[in-house]
């Protein structure tokens, strides 16, 4: 024969003043004040894009493919003596066009691009002097390199998280009160686009030594949040 356990009615009442008592000591019960905090770090624009490509239109598509590909080969090829510069093919297409009737294909245009990368400025601008004929350069860009803008981003958030703790104890102070913190959050990043070395737009790549500087970014940090004051 089975006997149920029966359980005080006491003990439950217990366990539920227990946790409500528990629930209380974590509701804040003092003064609440929301705020925000930011701190920004200047950031080398040390590594730069470019965009180079070949364009060429013949009534044969093997035609206009041949030329196009000769020019980007020969990019790429070159793109590998200069150390410390990283070449890649990028987008290629060929499109038919056609005549009055819209039924025959009258000629061919083949387009092809070359994506360059380097974190040495100075290199890049010479070899965009050095590329073959046939080759335009369609955008430079520069930006912080990943570790560059990492330690940029590090020093920005403890910057603005010492502000907010500043502002925090400025506060407090004011009230001659004690703090905590109840909530905080952190955003933020790099203000603004990767910034245009030059511009390039419909520029011969074998013009001249290209000169490229990169500038600088600004890295802003926001840290927002609430405190409580208390006795």
């Amino acid at each position: 024969m089975r006997t149920r356990m029966k359980y005080p009615f006491s003990l439950l009442i217990l366990t539920l003043s227990v946790a409500a008592l528990a629930a209380d000591e974590k509701k804040p019960a003092g003064t609440l004040i929301s705020f925000s905090a930011e701190a920004s770090q200047s950031v080398s624009n040390d590594l730069a894009f470019a965009t180079l490509y070949a364009e060429n239109t013949d009534t044969k598509s093997e035609e206009a493919a041949s030329k196009v590909n000769v020019a980007i080969a020969s990019a790429l090829a070159l793109a590998k003596t200069v150390p410390g510069v990283k070449a890649k093919t990028g987008s290629t297409w060929t499109t038919p066009f056609y005549g009055k009737d819209n039924h025959a294909i009258e000629a061919w245009r083949t387009h092809s691009e070359v994506v360059l990368e380097s974190r040495n400025l100075g290199e890049m601008g010479n070899l965009l002097g050095q590329m073959p004929d046939g080759l335009v350069v369609n955008r430079i860009s520069t930006q912080p390199a990943a570790d560059t803008r990492k330690k940029a981003e590090d020093e920005a958030t403890l910057a603005a998280l010492n502000n907010f703790q500043a502002k925090a104890k400025l506060i407090a102070a004011n009230f001659r009160k004690y703090y905590r913190i109840i909530t905080m959050n952190v955003s933020g990043g790099i203000q603004g686009p990767a910034y245009p070395a030059a511009v390039a737009a419909m520029m011969k790549a074998d013009a001249a030594p290209m000169p490229v500087e990169g500038g600088d970014s600004l890295i802003t940090i926001q840290v927002n949040g609430e405190i409580e004051l208390i006795d």
